[in-house]
C-alpha cells in the first residue's frame, strides 16, 4: 500500500547501518532503538507516526530475523 511506503524506506535506510554479529554464525543484529528514533526525528515524524514506525519496524525485524535464520540453516 503506497501510504506505508515510508516505512519500507525507513527500514531500507536503517538496514544500511545494521550491525552484524561476527564469527562462523554471522547474523544481523536488530536495528537499534536509538537509530529508529533518530530516523523519526530527522524525518519529522509525529508521535503517533513514530509509534507506528517502531511497531512496524519491529514486525519487519522479526520477519527478517526468521528469514536470515532459515538462510543460515540451509545446506
Amino acid at each position: 500500500m503506497p501510504e506505508w511506503a515510508w516505512v519500507w524506506r525507513a527500514w531500507q535506510q536503517l538496514d544500511s547501518g545494521r550491525a552484524w554479529l561476527s564469527g562462523m554464525a554471522a547474523a544481523p543484529r536488530r536495528i537499534s532503538w536509538a537509530s529508529l528514533l533518530h530516523w523519526a526525528s530527522v524525518n519529522g515524524l509525529t508521535g503517533s507516526e513514530s509509534d507506528d514506525l517502531q511497531h512496524l519496524i519491529g514486525e519487519m525485524e522479526a520477519e527478517y530475523a526468521s528469514i536470515e535464520a532459515e538462510r543460515r540453516a540451509a545446506p
